[in-house]
C-alpha cells in the first residue's frame, strides 16, 4: 500500500485501491473458473501454474517499470 501512496500522492490512493480492487475482484471470479477448465480439459494443472508463474514475472517487471529502476 505504501508504494500506491509514493508513487501516485495521497490525494490519488484511494481511486487507485478502487481500480485495483476492481482487477483483484476479477480475478478472484474468473480464476477459479478458468482453472477448472484448464484441469478438464488438459487433465493437469501444469499450464495454469505456469501461466500463474508468468503473471507474476510480468508484474514484478511492471512494478519496476513504474517506479523508474530501469
Amino acid at each position: 500500500m505504501v508504494f500506491r501512496g509514493e508513487l501516485f500522492g495521497r490525494e490519488r490512493f484511494a481511486t487507485i485501491s478502487g481500480v485495483m480492487a476492481l482487477f483483484k475482484m476479477i480475478g478472484n471470479v474468473v480464476g477459479p473458473v478458468f482453472i477448472g477448465y484448464v484441469f478438464d480439459v488438459a487433465g493437469s494443472y501444469r499450464f495454469v501454474f505456469l501461466a500463474f508463474v508468468l503473471l507474476a514475472v510480468l508484474s514484478v517487471l511492471f512494478f519496476y517499470l513504474a517506479e523508474g529502476e530501469f
